[in-house]
């Protein structure tokens, strides 16, 4: 599965430019506006509000790189309760993510149904309640990118995220090398994440990715993350005497995160 692209989505095309437009103005909005949001990511306790991560966080800095990016980050789950936790400025964020983020979900749907299909899962494997989050990352124009860099190598630690971006930084790693990944005009980049791996048992691979800087153009990419709510083990329907599961069964959000987020201070 890996990463590919979709067109044909039937999101409006005026809802992915608003939406991006909403974003760009948030993260031009003055420091003190956006202070109400900051936090050090490691130290996180509530994933649900919304929260600010900056380029100076904790896990940021190595002997390598620096990260060069900004990061808003919440939930965006079907009850609609935690729309209270978003910024309020842009005035209109809260009515345009809020309809932005219905029809990702919408999209995810189709695509997790297409999934279970080509993984040869029962019909039906993904239809019980997934979470849901936003993690839009800002890339500011940067003087010098060789020192640099906007993600570190990775792979998603939610079911797939579907990523809408307008100008090039996303790479992904085959046979050992960085691959640039297009940026099309009206599409969205799908890319499975590490409890997919788990539910095939260890015969899907997740895709390593990082994103790079340029000096020219600031980038904003706009991230969908579907997520597990409890339980990821290896589909019972995929495992038997012949085939026995490779992966303990474990809880996504008690047992898995924490030790993902030690690992990074945000995916």
């Amino acid at each position: 599965m890996g990463f590919f692209q979709i067109i044909n989505h039937g999101v409006p095309v005026d809802l992915m430019d608003e939406a991006m437009k909403v974003y760009k103005e948030f993260f031009s909005l003055p420091a003190e506006e956006k202070a109400e949001y900051a936090k050090d990511a490691a130290n996180n306790t509530n994933r649900g509000a919304a929260t600010l991560y900056s380029s100076s966080a904790k896990h940021y800095d190595s002997e390598e790189h620096r990260y060069w990016r900004d990061v808003l980050e919440h939930s965006c789950n079907l009850d609609g309760k935690d729309k209270i936790t978003w910024p309020s400025n842009p005035p209109r964020y809260r009515e345009v993510i809020g309809a932005y983020g219905d029809e990702l979900r919408r999209v995810s749907k189709v695509i997790l149904g297409m999934v279970a299909e080509g993984l040869g899962l029962e019909a039906g494997f993904f239809d019980k309640e997934l979470g849901q989050r936003m993690l839009v990352n800002h890339y500011p124009a940067c003087p010098d990118p060789s020192l640099t860099l906007g993600v570190g190598g990775h792979c998603d630690p939610n079911l797939i995220t579907i990523i809408q971006q307008e100008v090039y930084g996303l790479q992904i790693l085959k046979d050992d090398k960085w691959i640039g990944v297009q940026a099309i005009r009206n599409a969205f980049v799908v890319n499975s994440g590490l409890p997919i791996t788990v539910i095939r048992n260890g015969k899907l691979a997740s895709v390593a990715h990082r994103v790079v800087t340029n000096t020219t153009q600031s980038r904003t990419s706009i991230g969908t993350f579907i997520c597990p709510h409890d339980i990821v083990e290896p589909a019972k329907s995929l495992v038997g005497p012949e085939n026995p599961p490779q992966f303990k069964s474990f809880n996504w959000g008690i047992d898995f995160m924490p030790h993902y987020l030690s690992k990074k201070s945000v995916y």
